[in-house]
């Protein structure tokens, strides 16, 4: 009885360890992932992003993004014509200048696409074929989460780790048969699930990058008065 009783408990400590190794092995959904960072960005309303094209010229564009209100503020950087231009965006006019800022501001009177707003309203359903390289105003500076979590041509695959700005990462590879689709990198708070970093095209020569920061901030984005207000 002894004996049984030695090689049953065997046999279960046998059974837990494997068990407990194929739990061990068991591999992230990226979907699963991509499902709750869609969830997350549909939370947000006000953050922070840094964005850089590369092209004939790096243009690099620090963004604040309100879309409570919505209103957009950000100063783009083109060093190919050492030139810096600043912008306050909201959904009927389109305000600038050339900075070093001079006093007055030019006044555009048009309907603007907030896209990136219309992309945390919309869940990124829709994947959009890139027709220029990452810009202030384009909603596809933010990740389509919801459009790979479902597309069946999407490849999403995990490839590391890193802290960025003191916040743990989970690295995702995402790549798609559809040749029109670049590959993209993004970096996902292991603990939020909100986008840190994006990387369109290879990592060793990026397409465009996009970096965030500041969720939930809340920015004083001052807007000029509409010169064609009667």
């Amino acid at each position: 009885m002894r004996l049984r009783a030695a090689t049953a408990r065997h046999y279960c400590l046998f059974f837990l360890l494997n068990l407990l190794l194929a739990g061990c092995k068991h591999t992230v959904d990226g979907r699963r992932v991509f499902l709750q960072s869609e969830v997350a960005l549909d939370k947000v309303q006000f953050f922070r992003a840094h964005i850089e094209s590369y092209g004939l010229g790096t243009v690099a564009t620090d963004a604040q993004y309100d879309c409570d209100r919505p209103v957009f503020h950000y100063i783009e950087t083109d060093q190919r014509l050492h030139r810096k231009l600043e912008y306050i965006q909201t959904q009927p006019m389109l305000f600038s200048r050339e900075l070093p800022a001079s006093s007055n501001w030019n006044a555009l009177r048009q309907p603007n696409d907030l896209g990136v707003c219309e992309r945390l309203r919309n869940g990124g359903q829709l994947g959009q074929v890139p027709s220029r390289l990452f810009s202030a105003d384009q909603g596809r500076i933010l990740p389509p989460f919801f459009y790979y979590a479902n597309e069946t041509g999407a490849v999403i695959t995990p490839i590391g780790e890193e802290a960025i700005d003191g916040v743990y990462c989970e690295i995702w590879k995402v790549s798609d048969r559809d040749s029109a689709f670049p590959l993209h990198t993004i970096w996902i708070g292991a603990e939020d699930r909100l986008p840190r970093k994006y990387v369109e095209g290879e990592l060793d020569s990026p397409r465009g990058m996009v970096a965030y920061s500041d969720y939930g901030a809340h920015f004083d984005i001052d807007v000029p008065p509409n010169p064609f207000a009667r």
